[in-house]
């Protein structure tokens, strides 16, 4: 009879939504709780929320709950109060685990448990029969539930990032599965009932071990992209044609060598990339996919590209760089629709005038071969950018039509023609990757001897490899690995070819070994290593005039070279008096031809050096006491300083001492700003006493004589330091932080001496802390009562963070206060 009619804004609690994220929020509002009746959706993400009070989960009709992206430490049990929940989203807090009676939150259908520590699923996470989509990426997940496939009505399965090395059987039954996502795992092999999926659609393999796809494969229908690049495949199944629905095929990074004729069934086919591989040879069936619009092959062996490529009507990028092309074949003008052309880094020498023909090209890239011309007929194109050069500044240059020479047909050219062929830091690339191909071919072989299932010794079966190479008239170096038993006859890898640009006289084994002996050699270790040569045992006797100046080394190494050595002796010589120092560095470089050579050099330094420890036993042994501490310290400083003063002094031998003593105008030291640093007064108590006295007579001298006013004080009513307990109130918007930051705490590393207690770090002078007059160096005593002398840091931090909004602070502070007060003032 009386209800409330909604005529006022506070009267209305029919709220069935709430958006609260990115608010920085550290607990759940209290307000959210007005609305337990009619909440169904609630978003709390970006935030700092630590845990879920138990208030939180009498919001019983909540059908979304969004919390990604906080702090949470546990999902509470309680969880399972919300029976009409249907999405839950928990992504990227440190949820170790997943409470077991999640089972009982029957609604559930889309859960999302990503970026969580979570290494195990719940066995109760089978029972959720309802759910649709599941989010499991980057928890650390070593194995799925082998009941898996009780979960009949998942759509799509998310396990990106994980540690999965075999997949369950039950995964078959999904059978409403429509994208699978096992990206970046450590899969070797996939189960044969992975193609007893009919409506799978997606299915992202990238980022595994996998070394062969199961036949099973192509029973997928219904399958439009497969992702299987940065693999380890070698071949790829002939029943992959029975993807008759596939649309994006990505193989990019693995070791293929062909593709299978059966490709050219894909007819639905638009995305092809096969970059980075080994491929030899491109199948003509190519020319039968031809709905493809992107054909992606760089990185691979290809010399020749099928005249079948004109079939790809439908074609806009096509891109061959980094291939080992000697032409393009005159049907790359049926591709009508071609709009970028890409052929960088390849050996061609001529283009076809077919390219006229492709009307809707606007970016032609043929940087990095060895053409002399360009066709006449590409100046009834569009073209917005054409490629000529990797130095190039513009992307179109101004040609000149000429005849050409040879065949006397109208061309164009311009000052980047002709061109050199590619650079020397893509020489550089190929010649290392020819290196690889032979060390990785070495190691299949290998693998493919060792596995193979006969008496033979290991020895026997390699010495069965026969290597036969041919070298073109352009430097072009190609072979073949024949396995000459007849055994190896009917597998379909008996031959192994490859291509590589080499010298013709390069020897493929740097120490001219040949390809026999090379194969027993294990592969070397590509972990880098900074080897020093011995020294041989005549090499004292060998002379050389090897001297090197000025040149800076790691700190590691600076105890080996002898420039550090003279810098000691040096320091002792200097302890003793006797210091020399040159004029300049271009006295240095003359007298170079005149000095001893290195080895001798470093024999007399190093005899020198002990002269000058033996003649400073007593002193040195103190001063050795304290280097660590003052190494310690003035490290950087040291090593900063450590080229300058290699530039400024110089040790000289014996043999130039006594012309050096008769001129004394040479024996004057540059007076840097470094060259006392460090130096030990080595006085008794009394003396320093005395030193010290002077010191502070003439520094109250000097001051008296600038008219400064000093205040004295007898002994015993100096200043002293004194702590005060002190109450203070802070007032903190809601909503905002105290702005302040704290330190220390027991079991943490002490702010101030050996003091555990909770210090004041850090204040923002604008935040209500700062306002309230908390300085930095307050030792915290209390928040709102509660006592933080023994607490530990965490403790602290969360009775801040829960102090409210008025919040009452005791703090330690330390204050000056004079014991007496002081003289009137005197001026002199």
């Amino acid at each position: 009879m009386f209800k409330c009619i909604p005529l006022f804004r506070a009267c209305n609690r029919q709220v069935e939504y709430v958006d609260k994220r990115h608010c920085n929020l550290v607990i759940v509002p209290d307000d959210i709780y007005r609305y337990a009746r009619t909440l169904e959706e609630l978003l709390l993400d970006g935030n700092q929320i630590r845990e879920l009070p138990r208030p939180f989960f009498r919001l019983m009709n909540l059908r979304k709950l969004s919390i990604s992206d906080n702090e949470l430490l546990r999902l509470p049990g309680e969880i399972s109060n919300f029976m009409s929940l249907m999405e839950l989203d928990c992504s990227r807090n440190d949820l170790p685990d997943i409470p077991e009676n999640i089972k009982f939150c029957k609604s559930l259908s889309v859960v999302d448990f990503s970026g969580n520590p979570i290494a195990k699923l719940p066995d109760g996470f089978t029972q959720l029969r309802g759910l649709r989509y599941v989010a499991l990426n980057d928890i650390s997940l070593h194995k799925l539930p082998g009941d898996i496939g009780s979960l009949s009505n998942l759509i799509t399965l998310e396990l990106r990032e994980n540690l999965l090395k075999v997949l369950p059987t039950s995964l078959s039954f999904l059978v409403k599965l429509e994208q699978l996502d096992l990206g970046a795992n450590e899969l070797e092999e996939l189960p044969e009932t992975l193609g007893a999926l009919p409506n799978l659609k997606e299915l992202w393999l990238d980022g595994n071990e996998i070394k062969e796809l199961p036949p099973e494969i192509g029973h997928l229908k219904k399958l439009s992209c497969l992702d299987v690049s940065e693999n380890k495949l070698e071949f790829l199944p002939d029943e992959i044609g029975g993807l008759v629905s596939l649309t994006d095929l990505h193989l990019s990074q693995n070791c293929l060598e062909a593709l299978p004729d059966t490709i050219g069934k894909l007819k639905q086919l638009a995305m092809l990339k096969v970059d980075q591989n080994r491929i030899l040879v491109l199948t003509p069936d190519i020319g039968s996919c031809e709905r493809i619009r992107e054909l992606i092959l760089t990185e691979n062996l290809l010399q020749e590209i099928p005249p079948s490529i004109g079939n790809l009507k439908e074609m806009i990028n096509f891109n061959v760089d980094r291939n080992r092309l000697l032409s393009v074949p005159d049907e790359i003008g049926g591709c009508v629709k071609l709009g970028v052309l890409s052929l960088r880094d390849n050996r061609l020498t001529r283009l076809p005038s077919e390219l006229g023909n492709l009307k809707e090209l606007h970016v032609m890239d043929v940087a990095g071969n060895r053409l002399e011309n360009l066709p006449f007929s590409i100046t009834a194109l569009n073209l917005k950018a054409v490629w000529l050069s990797e130095n190039q500044s513009q992307p179109m240059v101004k040609f000149q039509a000429e005849d050409d020479e040879k065949t006397g047909d109208k061309v164009l050219t311009c000052f980047l023609l002709p061109q050199q062929g590619p650079s020397a830091s893509m020489e550089r690339q190929r010649s290392s990757l020819s290196r690889k191909l032979i060390e990785e071919l070495r190691v299949v072989q290998r693998h493919r001897l060792l596995n193979r299932k006969d008496n033979l010794p290991i020895e026997e079966r390699i010495r069965k490899l026969r290597w036969s190479s041919h070298t073109d008239d352009t430097g072009y170096k190609s072979g073949m690995i024949v396995l000459q038993d007849q055994g190896w006859s009917e597998e379909a890898h008996a031959h192994i070819q490859y291509g590589g640009y080499l010298q013709e006289e390069e020897n493929l084994f740097p120490d001219g070994r040949s390809m026999d002996e090379g194969w027993n050699e294990p592969v070397p270790d590509r972990t880098s290593k900074v080897l020093f040569d011995a020294p041989e045992e005549n090499e004292e006797e060998k002379p050389t005039t090897f001297v090197r100046h000025n040149t800076p080394h790691p700190r590691e190494l600076k105890t080996r070279h002898p420039k550090y050595l003279a810098k000691q002796q040096n320091k002792h010589a200097e302890e003793d008096g006797h210091v020399m120092s040159a004029e300049s560095e271009d006295e240095n470089e003359d007298d170079d031809d005149e000095q001893t050579p290195l080895v001798a050099a470093n024999q007399h330094v190093s005899v020198e050096q002990q002269r000058v420890e033996m003649s400073h036993e007593g002193p040195r042994e103190e001063e050795e006491e304290d280097q660590p501490e003052r190494a310690e310290d003035d490290f950087d400083e040291e090593a900063e300083e450590t080229d300058d003063e290699d530039r400024e002094r110089q040790v000289t031998f014996s043999s130039d001492t006594e012309d050096v003593e008769k001129n004394d105008s040479k024996l004057q030291r540059r007076d840097t700003p470094h060259h006392l640093k460090g130096k030990r007064l080595n006085l008794d108590e009394e003396t320093a006493a005395d030193a010290v006295a002077a010191i502070l007579q003439r520094h109250q001298s000097q001051s008296s004589q600038k008219g400064i006013v000093l205040n004295s004080y007898d002994p015993g009513d100096e200043p002293e330091m004194e702590e005060q307990q002190m109450t203070l109130s802070i007032q903190r918007p809601p909503g905002m932080g105290l702005g302040v930051s704290i330190a220390g705490g027991r079991g943490s590393t002490p702010y101030k001496g050996d003091d555990e207690g909770i210090f004041i770090s850090r204040v923002s002078d604008d935040g209500p802390a700062g306002k309230a007059g908390v300085k930095v160096g307050d030792k915290l005593l209390e928040v709102n009562g509660a006592h933080l002398e023994e607490a530990e840091h965490h403790e602290a931090v969360d009775c801040l963070r829960n102090s409210g909004n008025t919040v009452q602070v005791v703090v330690m502070r330390e204050v000056m206060v004079d014991r007496k007060p002081p003289p009137q003032p005197s001026s002199v």
